[in-house]
C-alpha cells in the first residue's frame, strides 16, 4: 500500500513539472510582444522558430533563434543581419531585467527609442546600428551604468547628443555616426575614462571640440569627419598617449595645423592614421625638423586645404605608406626622395591640384604604385623610368617631348593618363609590356600619324580616350572587336573611312537580336567618334552592340539612312547623328531610353516619329529642311541636349551654289531698290538734304564697308526671317564670326559645353509664349537684376545722351549663376532685366544665325530681339565694336540698333531693335511716294 502511494506521488509530481515545461517564462512572453512588430522575415528565422510550444521546465525558450536564456531570464537577444523589417516598440526591453546583450544592427526595423529603455542597468551590449529608427536620443540613457558597446550608427536620429551620455561610466566604444544629430560635441564626454572608441562622424555637428576630450588617455579611435565643426584643433588633442586613428576631415577647422615640436616625440609613440583633409588649414606643412611626426605615420591625408610654401624633404622618412597632399597651394619642386629608390615605404603618393613645377626626374620607386601629380605646372619630358608604378597620373601639366619613353616603362602600368599636355609625335607601336594596362588617355595633346596596331592586343583595356589629338589614318578594325573595351572616344580627330563593323553580321538577315558573332565580345558602352572625317553610311551593325548607352557620331561626313537596327539599342541613353549628310526618315520605335537626342543639320525628311515628339525641335533643325516636327509636343517632357555649337553642313554643294546665287540675285534687286528709295526721298526732301546728320551717317556707313558691301547686304538679304519687317535690318554677318574664325571651338563645344536647359511651358493652342520659354524657342534664360536700382533712368533724354561710345550697362545674373552685360546704345529705352525675361513673344522666324522674336514690353513697347545662334558670335571685343558701329547710324530703310545682351554662356546672345510691323512691299513704296 505504502508502494503504491510512493508511485502515486512520483507520478503527481512528473506531470506537474510536465505541464510546467509547457509554459513560458515572462522574459519570454515579452519577445512574444516583439514579434507582433516584425512584418518581414524573409529567413523566418523568427516568425517561423519563435512560438508557445517551445519552451523548457525553467519556462526559456528552446529553438528559438537568436535568444539566450537562462533561469528563465533571457540574457542575450542577436538578431543581427537577418533582413526583417517593422515598426518595433524598443520600449518592451526594459522588461528584461536581466538583459546583457541587445543586437538588432543591419536590418529595416523602425520606432524610436523610449526613455524607459534607459532602465536596463545590466545591459552590456548595445547595438541598433544600420536600421531605420528616428526620433531623439533620450536624456534617460544615461541610466545604463554598465553598458560598454553603444552603436546607434546609420539610422535616423536626429536632435542634440544629451549630456547624460558622459554618466555612462562604463563606456568603452561610443558609436554615433551616420544620422542627422545637430548641436555641440557634448563636454560630458571627457568624463568618459574608459572610452577607447569615439566615432561622431557623418552628422551635423557644430562648434569646437571640447579641449577635456584630450583627457581620454584610453582613447585609441577619434572619428569627427563629415560634420560642421569649427575652430582650431587644440594641440592638447594630439598629446594623447595611446591615439592610433584620428579623422577629422570634412569639417571647417581653421588656422594652423595642431602640431608642434613639443608634442611630436608624444605622437611618434602611438598615432598611425591622421586625416585632416578638406578643412580650412593654413601655412606651412613643417620643416624638415618636424619629420619625425611624418616617420611614426602610415597614413598621411592633409588634402584640400589652404596650405602654402614647399614640401618638406621627407628625408629618413620610413613607415609612411600613404600621403595625400592635393588641392593646396604647394609651390616648388617634388621631392626626389619620396620617388627614389628604397627611401621609404610609401605605396601611395598624391600631390595633384598644387603649384609644383620643373621635371619631374627619373621614378626609381619600388614600393610606390599609385602616383597622383596631376593639375601642376611640371614641364619637361616625361619620366625614362615609372618604376613599378600601376596607377600613373600625370595629367594636366606642361609635358612637352612624344611617347617613344614609354617603351622603357615596365610591364606593372594599370591606369595611364597623360592627358592635356604638350606630347608631339605619334603614338608608338612598340608597348607590348601594357599586357595589365585597362585604362590609357592621351586626350588633349598634340599626337599625330595613325593609330598602332598594338592598342588592339591590350587584353584587358577597359577605356581608350585619344580624343583631340590630331592623330590621322583609319580605325582599327581590333579596337571593335575587343570583348574587354566598354570606353571608346577618337573625337576631334582627322579619322577617315568607314567604321569598320561591315562583314559581322547576324545569323540570318532575318532574325532578331538574340544572337550575333559580334555580340559575344562586345562590350562598348560609350562610343564617340564626333568631329572626325568618317564618311560612307553608319553600319546597321552598329545596333548590335546591345550594350551602347552613349553614341556620338556629330560632324562627319556620313551618308545614307539612320540605319533601323538603332532600334534594339535598348540601353541608349545618349544619340548625336548631327551635322552629317543623312537622308531619309527616321527610323520607328527608337529606344524609349533616350535621355538626350540630335539629328540636326542633316537631309532627313518625313515627319518626327511620335515617341521623339518629347524633345525640343532643336534636336531636329535647323537643317532637316523637309522633316516636320508637329506642334503637339507635350509640356515639362523636354530633357537636355547637348548642342554642339557646329555649323550647318544639312544642304548637298549643288543645292548651296542654286540657294546662294538665288539669294544673292534677290539681295541686288533688293539693294537697288534701296538705292532707289534713297535717291527718291533726297529728292524730295530738301530739308533732308541740308541735315549735316544724316550725310555724316551715310558717309560713315559707306566708308566702313568700301568695296564688300554688297556681299555684306547680299548675306544680310540671305539670312532675313520668313516674316521679315519692311525695312531692311543691319546685317547680322558683322555682329557673328565667320566659318574660318573658330574651327578649333566649333570643333571641341561638344564635350566642353554644358547640356542646354529647354523650356517646357508651352500653351495649347497659342502662338506665343514667353520670350524665353517656348518649346520652339532656344534655351531658356530668365534673368534678375542685382537690385531694384538696377534699370535705367525714365527721364526723357535726347538722342545725344547715350552713345555707342558710353553704352549704358545693366548686369544681369542667369540662372548658372553667372553675370551677364545688358547693354543699351538709346537711353530714350527703359527696360529692365526682368522685364526682358518675362515679356511675351511670338517667334518671328528662324535663319542660319538665329531666331527672331517680336516681345511686348510692359509699357506695350515692341522689340525685335535676334537671338544668335550658339557659336556663331565673334570676340566679346569684335561684337562691341560692331555694335557700336550700328548703333550710331540713323536712316530710314534702316533698323537701328538698340542694344544687346552679352552673357557668359554661348547661347546668352541677344541684338535687341525696334519691331517694325510687316507689311508689303507697294504698300511701303505708295506711302514713301
Amino acid at each position: 500500500m505504502k508502494l503504491f502511494t510512493l508511485v502515486g506521488i512520483a507520478a503527481f509530481v512528473l506531470c506537474f513539472w510536465l505541464g510546467m515545461a509547457q509554459t513560458l517564462s515572462e522574459d519570454a512572453l515579452v519577445l512574444l510582444e516583439f514579434k507582433k512588430g516584425i512584418r518581414k522575415d524573409p529567413l523566418g528565422y523568427i516568425l517561423s522558430s519563435w512560438n508557445e510550444k517551445s519552451a523548457d521546465f525553467n519556462g526559456c525558450p528552446t529553438s528559438w533563434h537568436g535568444v539566450v536564456c537562462n533561469d528563465g531570464s533571457i540574457t542575450g537577444i542577436d538578431l543581427g543581419s537577418l533582413n526583417i523589417a517593422g515598426e518595433i516598440k524598443l520600449g518592451i526591453f526594459s522588461k528584461l531585467k536581466r538583459l546583457q546583450n541587445l543586437s538588432l544592427f543591419n536590418n529595416s526595423l523602425t520606432g524610436n527609442i523610449s526613455a524607459e529603455l534607459g532602465t536596463l542597468r545590466s545591459i552590456e551590449y548595445l547595438d541598433l546600428s544600420d536600421n531605420l529608427f528616428y526620433g531623439s536620443i533620450p536624456a534617460e540613457m544615461g541610466g545604463m551604468q554598465s553598458l560598454q558597446n553603444l552603436s546607434f550608427a546609420g539610422n535616423k536620429f536626429t536632435g542634440i547628443i544629451p549630456d547624460s551620455v558622459g554618466a555612462m561610466s562604463s563606456l568603452q566604444n561610443l558609436d554615433l555616426s551616420r544620422n542627422s544629430l545637430f548641436g555641440r560635441v557634448p563636454s560630458t564626454l571627457s568624463n568618459l575614462q574608459h572610452l577607447v572608441t569615439l566615432n561622431l562622424s557623418s552628422n551635423k555637428l557644430s562648434g569646437e571640440i571640447p579641449a577635456g576630450l584630450g583627457n581620454l588617455l584610453n582613447l585609441k579611435i577619434l572619428d569627427l569627419h563629415q560634420n560642421q565643426l569649427s575652430g582650431q584643433i587644440e594641440s592638447s588633442l594630439m598629446l594623447l598617449m595611446n591615439v592610433e586613428y584620428i579623422d577629422m576631415s570634412c569639417n571647417m577647422f581653421s588656422g594652423q595645423l595642431p602640431w608642434k615640436m613639443q608634442i611630436i616625440a608624444s605622437l611618434t609613440q602611438s598615432l598611425r592614421h591622421l586625416n585632416l583633409s578638406n578643412n580650412r588649414f593654413t601655412g606651412l606643412l613643417e620643416s624638415d625638423d618636424s619629420i619625425p611626426l611624418f616617420d611614426s605615420l602610415k597614413v598621411l591625408d592633409i588634402s584640400s586645404n589652404l596650405l602654402t610654401g614647399e614640401l618638406p624633404a621627407f628625408h629618413f622618412v620610413y613607415a609612411l605608406e600613404v600621403l595625400r597632399l592635393s588641392n593646396n597651394q604647394f609651390s616648388g619642386f617634388v621631392p626626389f626622395t619620396l620617388l627614389a629608390q628604397d627611401s621609404s615605404v610609401l605605396v601611395e603618393l598624391d600631390l595633384s591640384r598644387n603649384n609644383l613645377s620643373g621635371p619631374l626626374g627619373v621614378i626609381t620607386s619600388t614600393t610606390v604604385k599609385i602616383l597622383n601629380i596631376s593639375s601642376n605646372s611640371l614641364s619637361g619630358t616625361l619620366p625614362s623610368s615609372t618604376g613599378t608604378c600601376a596607377v600613373l597620373d600625370l595629367s594636366n601639366n606642361k609635358f612637352t617631348g612624344n611617347l617613344s619613353v614609354m617603351q622603357t616603362w615596365g610591364n606593372s602600368m594599370q591606369v595611364l593618363d597623360l592627358s592635356c599636355n604638350q606630347i608631339t609625335g605619334s603614338i608608338p607601336n612598340e608597348t607590348s609590356q601594357f599586357l595589365r594596362l585597362t585604362h590609357l588617355n592621351l586626350s588633349h595633346n598634340a599626337l599625330s600619324g595613325p593609330l598602332p596596331s598594338i592598342l588592339g592586343t591590350y587584353p584587358k583595356l577597359n577605356v581608350l580616350d585619344l580624343s583631340f589629338n590630331n592623330i590621322s589614318g583609319l580605325l582599327l578594325t581590333s579596337l571593335f572587336r575587343s570583348s574587354t573595351l566598354a570606353r571608346l572616344h577618337l573625337s576631334s580627330n582627322y579619322f577617315m573611312g568607314a567604321i569598320p563593323l561591315q562583314n559581322i553580321l547576324p545569323v540570318s538577315p532575318t532574325s532578331t537580336f538574340v544572337y550575333t558573332p559580334y555580340s559575344q565580345y562586345s562590350h562598348l558602352e560609350s562610343l564617340d567618334l564626333s568631329s572626325n572625317q568618317l564618311n560612307g553610311s553608319i553600319p546597321r551593325e552598329i545596333g548590335f552592340i546591345g550594350s551602347l548607352r552613349e553614341l556620338n557620331l556629330h560632324k562627319n561626313d556620313f551618308l545614307g539612312s539612320i540605319p533601323s537596327e538603332i532600334s534594339k539599342l535598348g540601353n541608349l541613353l545618349f544619340l548625336d547623328l548631327s551635322v552629317n549628310h543623312l537622308t531619309g526618315a527616321i527610323p520607328l520605335n527608337l529606344p524609349n531610353s533616350l535621355k538626350e537626342l540630335n539629328f540636326s543639320y542633316n537631309d532627313l525628311l518625313g515627319t518626327v516619329p511620335q515617341n521623339l515628339r518629347r524633345f525640343p525641335e532643336l534636336s531636329f533643325h535647323p537643317g532637316n529642311a523637309l522633316l516636320i516636327f508637329p506642334n503637339i509636343a507635350p509640356p515639362n517632357s523636354f530633357p537636355n541636349i547637348k548642342s554642339n555649337g557646329s555649323h550647318a553642313r544639312g544642304f548637298k554643294p549643288v543645292h548651296k551654289a542654286l540657294i546662294i546665287g538665288g539669294c544673292a540675285a534677290a539681295a541686288a534687286i533688293l539693294i537697288a531698290l534701296a538705292l532707289f528709295l534713297h535717291h527718291r526721298r533726297i529728292l524730295n526732301s530738301e530739308e533732308l538734304l541740308e541735315h549735316p546728320e544724316y550725310n555724316k551717317q551715310v558717309t560713315r556707313m559707306v566708308d566702313n564697308k568700301g568695296s564688300d558691301s554688297s556681299a555684306r547686304y547680299a548675306d544680310a538679304y540671305k539670312n532675313v526671317d520668313p516674316t521679315p519687317p519692311v525695312s531692311v535690318s543691319f546685317p547680322v554677318d558683322d555682329l557673328i564670326a565667320s566659318k574660318k574664325e573658330s574651327p578649333v571651338a566649333t570643333q571641341k563645344a561638344f564635350s566642353t559645353e554644358p547640356a542646354l536647359q529647354w523650356a517646357s511651358d508651352v500653351k495649347e493652342g497659342a502662338d506665343s509664349a514667353k520670350l524665353i520659354g517656348s518649346a520652339l524657342s532656344p534655351p531658356k534664360i530668365k534673368w534678375s537684376s542685382p537690385g531694384s536700382n538696377s534699370h535705367l533712368s525714365s527721364s526723357p533724354q535726347s538722342e545725344d545722351s547715350s552713345t555707342p561710345e558710353h553704352p549704358v550697362i545693366l548686369k544681369v545674373r542667369s540662372p548658372d549663376r553667372l553675370a551677364g552685360d545688358l547693354y543699351f546704345l538709346d537711353q530714350n529705352l527703359v527696360l529692365t532685366a526682368e522685364e526682358l525675361s518675362r515679356a511675351p513673344a511670338e517667334v518671328l522666324g528662324r535663319s542660319s544665325h538665329g531666331t527672331s522674336y517680336k516681345a511686348t514690353l510692359d509699357s506695350g513697347h515692341l522689340l525685335r530681339v535676334k537671338w544668335l545662334r550658339e557659336g556663331l558670335a565673334k570676340r566679346r571685343k569684335d561684337f562691341t565694336r560692331e555694335a557700336k558701329k550700328f548703333g550710331n547710324i540713323r536712316h530710314p530703310n534702316v533698323i537701328s540698333l538698340r542694344g544687346y545682351y552679352w552673357g557668359p554662356s554661348e547661347h546668352e546672345k541677344l541684338i535687341l531693335s525696334d519691331y517694325v510691323s510687316p507689311g508689303s512691299l507697294a504698300s511701303h513704296m505708295y506711302e514713301r511716294s
